[in-house]
């Protein structure tokens, strides 16, 4: 499984990998999570409420490693949108 595989980048090519990278950790670290929390049912209020705390930290993270790649998204749309206009004026300006 790669996370955001359809995203690429010429320029931001090590912060996409940070962001896939970040992906696959908060899904690891949600995974454990949920499972500790299922597991501590039986500890009883307090080892749920314990547990029950790294949710949200995995959450965070996964919204972090959107973020990146959103911000990788962005960077390559405007690359492309840029090299468009440049080869069109040149197109232009050749005639």
């Amino acid at each position: 499984m790669k996370p955001f595989k359809n995203l690429e980048s010429h320029n931001l090519s090590l912060l996409l990998l940070t962001a896939r990278f970040t992906a696959v950790v908060g899904e690891v670290f949600l995974v454990v999570a949920i499972i500790a929390t299922v597991i501590s049912l039986s500890a009883g209020i307090t080892g749920i409420l314990s547990a029950i705390v790294f949710i949200p930290s995995a959450i965070g993270i996964l919204l972090l490693s959107g973020v990146m790649a959103a911000l990788v998204s962005f960077e390559d749309n405007y690359r492309k949108r840029t090299e468009a206009m440049i080869g069109d004026s040149e197109i232009a300006g050749s005639e």
